[in-house]
């Protein structure tokens, strides 16, 4: 049986940098939206507010869904939805409470088209930079890496 995760993302681009995290893990190091698991009670945008003040200490105001990506593990037994949100913040970067987290930070785009980056939806957004974000949520079935 396939067990689902839902999740939350803000896709937040200041001039030419964009907001990440990054995370450690089993000694490796990469980066993903800032964003988390949409719990039972909340929506997705409910999920960024929570996740972003928890992550970054940034007050978040979630836009329009951009993209809605699902990764589906190797073996079939896990299954990742992502809703990513267009979001405006306020505030400044503090240090996170969540022990995954071990930097938040406003990465310069060139710099982002070479790190680590999960899931690796990084051509849609730099793509939608460039040429706008799609009107409705742009919907991809991203590998599992």
């Amino acid at each position: 049986m396939t067990t689902l995760r839902e999740r939350a993302a803000a896709l937040v681009i200041e001039g030419e940098t964009i907001l990440l995290v990054r995370h450690c893990k089993k000694g490796q190091s990469y980066y993903l939206l800032p964003g988390g698991g949409i719990e039972k009670y909340e929506t997705a945008e409910d999920a960024i507010v929570r996740e972003l003040r928890e992550e970054t200490g940034l007050t978040a105001a979630p836009e329009e869904c951009v993209f809605i990506s699902e990764t589906i593990s190797p073996d079939g037994n896990r299954k990742i939805r992502q809703y990513v949100h267009l979001c405006t913040v306020s505030g400044s970067i503090g240090k996170s409470i969540d022990p995954m987290v071990a930097e938040a930070l406003f990465m310069p785009l060139s710099e982002f088209e070479k790190v680590k980056f999960y899931p690796n939806i990084r051509q849609h957004i730099l793509d939608g930079i460039k040429n706008g974000f799609p009107i409705e949520p742009e919907k991809m079935t991203i590998p599992w890496e």
